[in-house]
């Protein structure tokens, strides 16, 4: 499996603080450690403490769906800087946006890297809201994703 870049994880981790107390994030759903949405399985509620470990090993776990998602659709015709901004967006958005994402603007095998340049930057900066509204954060993030993606971010894979 391809796998995110050192850069890429940085940039993930620059706009997903850890925390390790359960709290609702900006959409109302319970998150803790680097973003990860709390589930039934983990037996959490808000105001619940994790420990640093348990919010590390999450980030991991999270992290595999978002690269097969982004490899299966597009990984080989995507530098590694492309791969890693893609992965940090399906990351935030789940995989689920990221299909919607995709299907929407990236034609996976048919598109020049000139034409993914000039395509999927700006296609990036129309998934800013959250709760039905927009929010300065992932106005900042989708920059930083489109930085990345465009190669103005060094994503070097290790």
């Amino acid at each position: 499996m391809r796998t995110i870049t050192p850069a890429g994880v940085r940039l993930t981790k620059s706009f997903e603080e850890c925390r390790l107390v359960v709290y609702l994030d900006e959409a109302g759903y319970a998150t803790a450690g680097w973003g990860h949405r709390v589930l039934p399985e983990d037996n959490l509620r808000v105001g619940d403490a994790v420990t640093q470990e348990w919010a590390d090993a999450k980030f991991l776990q999270d992290y595999v769906a978002p690269q097969q998602a982004v490899e299966h659709y597009a990984g080989q015709q995507l530098t590694d800087a492309q791969f890693s901004a893609l992965v940090d967006f399906a990351y935030n958005e789940g995989v689920g946006g990221f299909f919607e994402f995709a299907e929407k603007h990236l034609r996976a095998g048919v598109m020049s890297q000139d034409d993914l340049v000039l395509a999927v930057p700006p296609a990036l900066l129309l998934w800013i809201n959250a709760g039905g509204k927009p929010l300065e954060g992932l106005m900042k993030r989708r920059v930083a994703e489109a930085a990345m993606f465009c190669g103005l971010i060094v994503a070097r894979a290790a």
